[in-house]
């Protein structure tokens, strides 16, 4: 009952609430599995990798859950201290393979006309998230510093140095068939695509405008999102149309202005009618 004993309860509760329930000194007791580690991490990337606004999950989440199921196959049941710069570079290699798919998920992979294995930038993206999650666990006591420095030793995949496929390089479309296509659209899905040649936006950004998304009050047009991919790093996206740009939007502008300006809806509607 001493004023010592209650701030030490204190203290205690305090690191509970903050660590879901664990004492942090936990981690270090205990022989983590490398699958125990990234359950651990995908609870923390459940609450971290979220949108700011709506709070649902980004695509990084499932980005993740790929990376890590060949590195659950493969070494799941393993303990973390056992995993090092050798066993990440055979991950690669598997990743590279596809050898931890199963028989039945190789052949739904060839009867679909997909390449076996992933290719060298996507094997790369992958292991840089598992090193993410071992600089995560090192943070929290759970994989070694020493085992650490070694993963992050392993460098990526090199053009033309391994085994990896290769992909082809993507391309804008020609200017001279977007044009040739043009005519051939619905209305709606035209000007969207006139816009996107003219302002750089991305389709899912357009598909959401609304009219108080639009700074009208100066010589051209503004839209500054305020989510966007590099909005947590307090990167500043705006968005300008210009004089041709203004002159296809006027046309869609509503009444109300959260009303989103384009609607597939509307057009099949005008359509029929």
């Amino acid at each position: 009952g001493s004023d010592e004993s209650k701030q030490e309860y204190e203290r205690l509760l305090c690191q509970l609430r903050t660590n879901g329930g664990k004492l942090p000194a936990d981690a270090a007791k205990k022989d983590y599995m490398v699958a125990e580690l990234v359950l651990r991490y995908m609870e923390h990337a459940s609450t971290y990798y979220v949108d700011p606004v709506s709070k649902g999950s980004t695509t990084e989440q499932s980005a993740i859950r790929e990376a890590v199921r060949p590195l659950v196959r493969m070494y799941g049941n393993s303990l973390v201290g056992e995993f090092d710069s050798l066993c990440l570079e055979s991950l690669q290699t598997a990743m590279a393979t596809d050898a931890t798919l199963t028989e039945e998920e190789r052949q739904k992979k060839i009867q679909r006309n997909r390449p076996l294995g992933l290719a060298r930038t996507t094997i790369n993206r992958h292991i840089d998230r598992i090193k993410r999650i071992m600089r995560w666990g090192c943070v929290k006591k759970i994989v070694p510093p020493d085992n650490l420095v070694n993963i992050e030793a392993v460098p990526g995949l090199r053009q033309g140095r391994s085994v990896a496929r290769e992909t082809k390089i993507v391309k804008p479309v020609d200017p001279q068939i977007v044009e040739a296509t043009l005519p051939f659209m619905a209305p709606v899905p035209a000007d969207m695509v006139r816009l996107m040649l003219l302002s750089g936006y991305r389709v899912g950004e357009l598909c959401k405008l609304r009219g108080r998304d639009l700074d009208r009050s100066g010589t051209e047009w503004v839209f500054a999102p305020d989510r966007h991919k590099t909005a947590h790093r307090g990167h500043i996206r705006n968005i300008v149309f210009g004089p041709q740009a203004m002159g296809i939007l006027v046309n869609y502008l509503k009444a109300g202005p959260d009303a989103f300006l384009f609607s597939l809806a509307e057009q099949d509607l005008i359509i029929k009618q």
